[in-house]
């Protein structure tokens, strides 16, 4: 039985809630795009009997659209992936204890089938104070990672890990990490930087310095993209309210801290003054503790288009900045799916609780991590009324709808072993409007009382997805 619940003002509009029993499909839009939400690994993929740390339940941290056109996230000590077509998972890691944060993969992946990933040495991403970046080979036939190599680590105090990697235009692979102090800036010393690294961890010869060095004086940067144009980008969390940090990254760079926070001071004006003219300031500052971000750029969701950071505070939702023509500077800045009490403030209701990481997918749709911490998921936005020939290759239908357009009636069918779980057919809200399980690959549906417009197929198990059907 499907029961609807509004929840919570959003902005002008409402959260309301299909629920089926087993997953949430929110209905929201993100500015004036209807977009549905629902969730694609629920929270019982991710916890392990007892929770990691001071109570909360770990899980996945990072999410990265992986060379297979698979969603690949890490869990805890394992590398596993989605696949969206099945909506099967299959893990391709698992280590003997970590935890495993950022992932990436070489670009020229069919001919160097290196993944890299920064593991936590302790049991949770703030439960040691050393963090490694490992090369790992990819094993086509046996579709697994092997052969681990530990190319450098770094020191982190408490729950500043940096952590995120990215796999550069450049061939280069950069890391982020936490926190920077002066006194401890030695010769290889790789706290509180972006790292700029071989894909075989050597020093590249086109460093800033004789070490990994790429930019410095980070205090916890956990979110790190490069867009289109070349340019590296990353959000890093601030220590006093309203500094949190979107920054461009550029060789060289001194990011401020602990001299700066965000555009804030931290010690005496004369200090301040001398340091001001060799640092490098952020884009913007903000009251939204930041983890990772993505580059957006498609149709289905024009208000994302730019960079996407997910925000750890609770129920902050998720941040658009638009970038200008060249991708140096932010034009605007918006904030999606929190909600807000009467008085205009943020409410503390926690639909999606803290976000840790957010994904653009080429079909434009977006994963991110909801609830980190509290039950942890992994969900997606997609806008069901969006369809291109991208969109329509990379889906792979599995299910036939005859007649479509229909009347009365409309039958669904395909292979048994393809339609085993029950078909779920939504209007263009996301709401469940019939429900019926296949008898050899076949649904037929009584759709005389429905409504004329525009429908879509679902399935259970995601087998079948969005495909459009239309009511005359």
């Amino acid at each position: 039985m499907i029961r609807l619940t509004c929840l919570a003002a959003v902005g002008l509009w409402w959260t309301c809630l299909p629920y089926d029993g087993k997953t949430q499909v929110p209905t929201d839009t993100i500015g004036n795009t209807p977009v549905v939400i629902t969730t694609v690994l629920d929270s019982t993929h991710f916890l392990n009997g007892t929770p990691s740390l001071g109570g909360y339940d770990s899980g996945p941290w990072d999410l990265y659209w992986g060379p297979d056109n698979h969603l690949w996230y890490s869990n805890k000590r394992s590398i596993e992936k989605w696949n969206p077509i099945t909506g099967l998972k299959k893990t391709l890691f698992t280590g003997s204890n970590g935890y495993v944060l950022g992932i990436a993969a070489h670009s020229d992946f069919a001919n160097q089938p290196y993944v890299y990933a920064a593991i936590d040495t302790g049991n949770y991403y703030a439960a040691s104070s050393k963090i490694e970046l490992w090369r790992f080979e990819y094993s086509f036939s046996g579709d697994t990672l092997f052969n681990p190599q530990l190319l450098l680590n770094w020191s982190h105090p408490g729950e500043h890990s940096g952590g995120r990697v990215v796999f550069g235009q450049d061939d280069k692979v950069y890391v982020s990490t936490a926190e920077y102090w002066a006194q401890n800036d030695t010769l290889f010393n790789n706290s509180g930087k972006i790292l700029r690294i071989n894909p075989d961890g050597s020093v590249p010869v086109d460093n800033p310095g004789m070490d990994y060095t790429y930019t410095k004086g980070h205090r916890n940067p956990q979110g790190l993209t490069q867009v289109p144009s070349g340019n590296i980008f990353s959000s890093e969390h601030g220590q006093i309210f309203g500094n949190d940090e979107l920054n461009l990254i550029q060789a060289g760079g001194h990011y401020g801290w602990a001299i700066f926070d965000g555009n804030f001071c931290l010690n005496n004006v004369d200090t301040c003054n001398y340091y001001f003219p060799s640092l490098t300031f952020p884009l913007n500052t903000g009251n939204n503790p930041p983890s990772g971000i993505d580059y957006y750029s498609h149709a289905a969701i024009p208000e994302f288009n730019g960079i996407i950071e997910a925000v750890t505070g609770n129920n902050q939702g998720i941040i658009a900045y638009a970038l200008n023509n060249s991708m140096d500077s932010v034009i605007s800045k918006n904030r999606y799916l929190y909600a807000l009490l009467p008085n205009g403030n943020i409410s503390s209701f926690s639909t999606f609780g803290r976000i840790r990481d957010v994904c653009s997918a080429p079909d434009g749709s977006v994963y991110f991590i909801a609830r980190d911490r509290n039950y942890p998921r992994i969900m997606k936005i997609f806008n069901p009324l969006f369809s291109s020939a991208d969109d329509q290759a990379a889906d792979h239908f599995s299910a036939n709808a005859f007649p479509n357009p229909f009347t009365n009636t409309v039958t669904i069918h395909g292979s048994q072993s393809e339609l085993s779980a029950s078909i779920i057919i939504r209007d263009i809200l996301g709401r469940v409007i019939a429900a019926s399980s296949p008898v050899n690959g076949t649904v037929i549906f009584d759709t005389s009382n429905w409504q004329s417009g525009v429908y879509f197929i679902d399935s259970e198990d995601l087998s079948v997805r969005c495909q459009k059907l239309v009511k005359l």
